[in-house]
């Protein structure tokens, strides 16, 4: 997955400020971005994978999910607060310029089990035989 260009406004700066992922204080459209990207990505994913298969072969994914629909849960965004709080003690102890850190935006997402299955019927090369969420 690529960071989704719609996080960066017309003059390349970033609509998440002072964020590298979702959070509780992103805009709406922020979560809109990477789950366009997700989209896009997931579905060439799938493309790929289903013109390497043999007809009527399978194929196993093993991907982090969430439970809910809310970006910002504290499962699924705890990774990115942990760095997130690292880069910012780093520039306090001047140990990176904040202009360096402000664009970096993490390129990952965390899709819920619903918006696997929907994209999966979408890109419409497989069927979900069975998902599993593991806790």
């Amino acid at each position: 997955m690529q960071v989704p260009p719609a996080l960066y406004d017309e003059h390349g700066k970033s609509i998440n400020k002072g964020n590298i992922y979702v959070s509780e204080l992103s805009p709406q459209s922020v979560s809109q971005a990477y789950y366009k990207q997700f989209q896009e990505d997931f579905s060439l994913l799938l493309k790929s994978l289903s013109e390497e298969l043999v007809t009527g072969g399978r194929t196993v994914l093993i991907l982090l999910g969430r439970i809910g629909q809310d970006h910002a849960d504290r499962g699924n965004s705890f990774f990115s607060e942990i760095l997130s709080r690292s880069l910012a003690l780093s520039v306090s102890q001047a140990a990176i310029e904040k202009e360096k850190v402000d664009p970096y935006k993490v390129h990952f997402y965390v899709a819920s089990r619903n918006k696997l299955e929907d994209e999966v019927r979408r890109e419409g090369s497989f069927e979900v035989d069975k998902l599993e969420m593991l806790r």
